[in-house]
C-alpha cells in the first residue's frame, strides 16, 4: 500500500526542494506508518509510505530519497532485507530502524550493514526527529564527502586534459574520467559543426555507439539541442515524451540520462550526455561534479580549437592557473603576494586577484620552511580579508638563484575549513559515543580470545569494586569463583561456536563480595572468521538475588511459626503436668537424696519451654502491640541487664545513643530482639572485648547498631545467617537471630550486617512515618 502523497512519473524528473529531505517510510502497520508520514510531512520533511518491503523498492527505483525509516519486523521482507536490496539501488542510502523487539544479534547485523541509528517503539516524536536530524546530516557530509572526491577527481583530469592540444586525447580522456565518476553504461559529446547550426557526436562511447560517430542534428532540435540552446543540465529518467525535445527517438532501454552544455564563457561549444540501463540516482554533489567536470571538458576543447601550439601552451598554464580549485600564489621574501590566482583570491576573501596584489600574507615562509626547499600540507588557520578564520593547508616552495639566495616563494593554497568541521564533527561525535558509553547504566565489557579484558566502562568497573585501569588486562578467571569456572568455559566455547547468549552469572568481586549479573554476550570474530573475544552488556541483579533470598528465609520463618502455633499448646499441656509431679516429688522427703536429678529435669523441661516460646515468636500472625515508645528507653532500661552478662564473661559495654523519635513498638518483643543481638555479640567475643550499642538516625531510618570485637562471620556462614536452627554455638538453638529478624519483619525494619576480621556489626533499621510523634 502506498500513501496518496507526491507521486513520481517517468520523465523529467521535478526536483522538489524541501527544508529538510526525503523520507522513505516503511512499516506494515498502516495506522503508525499514516501517522509518521502525516508528521514528517508537518515538519518539512517530505515523506512516502508504504507497507511492504516490495512497494518501498519499486518507489526507490523510479524516485530519489535521502532517508529509510523502516520498521525491523514485517512480514515477507524485513527492515534489514529491505535496507540490504536498498543498496543495491542507493549505496549511499542511510537508513533508521525502528523496533519493539531489538536483540543484539538484529542490532549487530543491521550495525554491520551500515544502519544509522535504532528506534525503539513506541517511539517519543522528539527522540524520532533528533535521528532523523542527525540522519540527514550524516547524508550530507556524506554527499560533501563523494563531492570532495569527485573533485579530486576532475582536477586531476583537468592537469591531463589541459596540457594536451590532441582533441582527440581530450575527448577520450574526458570520455573515460565521465565512465567512471557516473558508472555510466553510454557517453557521448557533440560539438557545434562550423556552421554552428548543427552539432554532431565527437566521440561516443559503449555498446554500439560507434556507429552514432558523426552523426548530425539541428541545434535547435531534440535533447541535446534543447541543452546547447538553453545553457541548462537535464536530468532525465526513463522514456521521455516531453514535445520540449521534439525530435525524439525513443530508447525504452535507457532507464536515466543527464545532459549538461559545454559551457566556456557564456558559450556552449558542445553537450556532454550520459546514459545508463539502469535508474541512477543524480544526487546534488553528483550533478555539480559532472557540470565542473563539462566546464573542464569545455575549456581544454575550446582551448584545442582556438589556439596554436605556442598561444595552447601559454593558454593550457593560464587555464590550470586560473580555473584551478586550488589557491596558487607566488609570495616575495618579505611576505608580500606578487600575484595569486582567482581561486587563490576568493580564499583569501577578494573577489579578483589584482586586488590581492602586495597585500601581506603576515607569514615568514622562511622559517615556515625550517630549512627545506619545500614542504606540503602545512595545516593552520589564516584571517579573511573581513576578519573570519578559516583553515588552510599549503604547499610551498622556495625559488633560490644559484648562490642558494631565496628570490621568491610559490605554493598552492587550498580551503580545508569544511573538512576540519568534519574532523570536529566527528570528534565530537566520538566523545559523545564515549560519553554514552561511560555513563550507561549497564555494564560494558570487552575480553579479548585469551580472556582478557580490553576495554570495560566505569559501570563495569565499579561493578566489579575496581578502578577503569586496574580492569584492563585482568582475567575473566580472576572473578570467578572455583566452582563457576566450568560453567564460564563452556559458555567461552559456545562463544567461539558464535553462539549468542543471555543468561545468569556470579561474579567475584575485587573486595571478595557476590556479584549476580545478567550477562548478554555476543562474540567476535576477525574477518577470517577466527574468534577475537566477545563483547558483553552486563546487568547487576545482586540486590534481586538478595531479596530473593530474603523472601525465601521469611517463608521458612513463617511455617516454622505456624508449625509452632498449631503444636505449641498440645506440648505445653503434658510439660505442665509433668513439671507439676516433679515439684510434688521434690517435696516429699523419700526423694530429698534426688532432689539434684529434679531440679535437672524441671531446668530442662523449663529450656523446653523456652525454645516452644521462641518458636512461637516466629509465627506469621503472633499479635503485636504497637505503641509509641523511645527506643532509647528500652535500651536504657535494658542496659544494667546486659552490662551484668558482660561482667560476668570480663568483658565491656558501651553504650551511645543519639536523640530519636517516637516509634511504633512491642516493647516487649523489642527487648527480646535487643537482648538476643547483645547476647550474641558477647558470645562472639573473648575476654577483655568490648560491645558497642549506638542508635543514630539516618535519612529516613531510626538505627539501632550493635558491634562486636569477634573475628567477624565466615563468607560461608554469612549466607546462612538468620536461617532457623542454624547455629556455630555448641548449645545454641539456632533460634536466636530467626526471631530477632521475625521482630523485625513485624515491625516494618530490616535487619542487615557488615563483617571483617575485625568484627561484626548488626543494624535493625526502622523506617520512620511521615506522621511520627516528635
Amino acid at each position: 500500500m502506498k500513501l496518496p502523497m507526491i507521486k513520481g512519473a517517468w520523465g523529467v524528473i521535478a526536483m522538489v526542494v524541501t527544508k529538510l529531505g526525503r523520507v522513505l517510510v516503511v512499516d506494515d502497520e498502516v495506522e503508525l506508518m499514516t501517522v509518521l508520514c502525516e508528521t514528517l510531512n508537518e515538519r518539512e520533511y517530505e515523506a512516502f509510505g508504504f507497507t511492504s518491503g516490495a512497494d518501498a523498492l519499486k518507489a526507490l527505483q523510479e524516485q530519489d530519497f535521502d532517508l529509510l525509516l523502516t520498521d525491523l519486523m514485517m512480514p515477507g521482507m524485513n527492515g534489514i532485507e529491505l535496507f540490504k536490496e536498498a543498496l543495491k539501488i542507493d549505496p549511499d542510502m542511510v537508513a533508521i530502524m525502528m523496533t519493539g523487539q531489538e536483540t543484539v544479534s538484529t542490532a549487530v547485523e543491521a550495525m554491520k550493514l551500515g544502519t544509522f541509528d535504532f528506534v525503539l517503539k513506541p517511539c517519543k516524536l522528539n527522540t524520532l526527529l533528533a535521528v532523523l536530524l542527525r540522519a540527514m546530516e550524516m547524508r550530507r557530509l556524506r554527499n560533501e564527502n563523494l563531492q570532495m572526491c569527485e573533485s579530486m577527481a576532475i582536477y586531476d583530469l583537468a592537469m591531463a586534459v589541459s596540457f594536451s592540444l590532441d582533441i582527440n586525447v581530450i575527448l577520450n580522456k574526458i570520455a573515460d574520467a565521465v565512465l567512471e565518476q557516473c558508472e555510466a553504461d553510454e557517453m557521448s559529446i557533440m560539438l557545434p559543426t562550423s556552421t554552428e547550426k548543427e552539432l554532431y557526436v565527437a566521440i561516443a562511447r559503449g555498446d554500439h555507439m560507434e556507429r552514432k560517430l558523426g552523426q548530425c542534428i539541428p541545434i535547435q532540435g531534440g535533447i541535446a539541442g534543447w541543452v546547447a540552446s538553453n545553457h541548462e543540465t537535464l536530468i532525465l529518467q526513463g522514456e521521455i515524451h516531453d514535445p520540449r525535445f521534439a525530435p525524439i527517438k525513443p530508447r525504452p532501454d535507457i532507464r536515466s540520462s543527464i545532459s549538461t552544455p559545454l559551457l566556456v564563457g557564456g558559450k556552449c561549444v558542445g553537450v556532454l550526455n550520459v546514459n545508463s540501463k539502469k535508474r541512477k540516482s543524480y544526487l546534488f554533489g553528483k550533478v555539480t561534479a559532472l557540470k565542473i567536470l563539462a566546464g573542464t571538458a569545455a575549456s581544454a576543447l575550446e582551448n584545442a580549437r582556438l589556439y596554436g601550439e605556442l598561444q595552447k601552451a601559454e593558454q593550457n598554464y593560464r587555464s590550470i592557473f586560473e580555473n584551478a580549485t586550488e589557491g596558487i600564489f607566488q609570495a616575495a621574501t618579505d611576505g608580500r603576494y606578487l600575484f595569486v590566482n582567482p581561486s587563490m583570491a576568493r580564499i583569501l576573501g577578494y573577489n579578483q586577484p589584482e586586488e590581492v596584489a602586495a597585500f601581506s600574507s603576515n607569514r615568514n615562509y622562511e622559517r615556515l620552511l625550517e630549512g627545506e626547499a619545500e614542504r606540503q600540507g602545512i595545516e593552520h588557520q589564516i584571517y579573511r580579508r573581513d576578519g573570519t578564520v578559516i583553515w588552510v593547508s599549503e604547499n610551498v616552495r622556495a625559488v633560490r638563484d644559484q648562490q642558494g639566495q631565496t628570490l621568491y616563494f610559490e605554493g598552492t593554497m587550498e580551503d580545508i575549513t569544511k573538512r576540519k568541521e568534519a574532523e570536529e564533527a566527528l570528534r565530537e561525535s566520538e566523545t559523545r559515543y564515549r560519553r554514552i558509553v561511560e555513563t550507561a547504566t549497564e555494564g560494558i565489557w570487552v575480553i579479548d580470545g585469551a580472556g582478557r579484558t580490553t576495554f570495560a566502562n566505569k559501570k563495569m568497573a565499579e561493578m566489579l569494586a575496581c578502578t577503569d585501569e586496574e580492569l584492563i588486562g585482568k582475567s575473566l578467571h580472576d572473578f570467578i569463583d572455583d566452582e563457576w569456572i566450568a560453567e564460564a568455559d563452556n559458555n567461552i566455547k559456545c562463544y567461539q561456536q558464535g553462539i549468542l547468549a543471555q543468561h545468569e552469572f556470579k561474579f567475584r568481586r575485587k573486595d571478595g563480595k557476590e556479584l549476580w549479573v545478567i550477562l548478554s554476550a555476543n562474540p567476535l570474530f576477525e574477518l577470517n572468521g577466527k574468534y577475537s573475544g566477545l563483547l558483553a552488556m552486563v546487568t547487576d541483579i545482586t540486590e534481586y538475588k538478595q531479596i530473593e533470598k530474603e523472601m525465601s528465609r521469611l517463608d521458612r520463618l513463617d511455617l516454622i511459626g505456624e508449625m509452632a502455633a498449631g503444636i505449641g499448646h498440645e506440648i505445653r499441656n503434658p510439660m505442665t503436668a509433668v513439671r507439676g509431679f516433679l515439684q510434688l516429688f521434690k517435696e516429699k522427703n523419700e526423694f530429698a537424696k534426688h532432689e539434684e536429678y529434679f531440679n535437672l529435669m524441671i531446668s530442662e523441661l523449663d529450656r523446653a519451654n523456652s525454645i516452644i516460646t521462641e518458636f512461637l515468636s516466629l509465627a506469621k500472625n503472633k499479635a503485636v502491640e504497637l505503641k509509641p515508645s523511645k527506643l532509647n528507653t528500652i535500651l536504657e532500661s535494658m542496659f544494667p541487664l546486659i552490662e551484668a552478662d558482660a561482667i560476668v564473661t570480663d568483658k565491656y559495654i558501651n553504650l551511645e545513643t543519639q536523640e530519636l523519635p517516637s516509634l511504633a513498638l512491642d516493647e516487649k518483643e523489642i527487648r527480646q530482639l535487643i537482648l538476643n543481638l547483645a547476647r550474641n555479640g558477647l558470645e562472639a567475643m573473648p575476654p577483655g572485648g568490648k560491645l558497642d550499642l549506638r542508635t543514630f538516625v539516618v535519612g529516613k531510618e531510626v538505627v539501632l547498631a550493635v558491634q562486636d570485637q569477634g573475628k567477624g562471620i565466615e563468607p560461608g556462614v554469612a549466607e546462612k545467617i538468620g536461617t532457623p536452627f542454624y547455629t556455630t554455638k555448641e548449645n545454641g538453638t539456632g533460634l536466636g537471630l530467626a526471631v530477632c529478624y521475625k521482630v523485625a519483619e513485624r515491625h516494618n525494619a530490616k535487619i542487615d550486617f557488615e563483617t571483617g576480621k575485625t568484627g561484626t556489626t548488626f543494624f535493625v533499621r526502622f523506617k520512620l512515618r511521615d506522621t511520627a510523634d516528635h
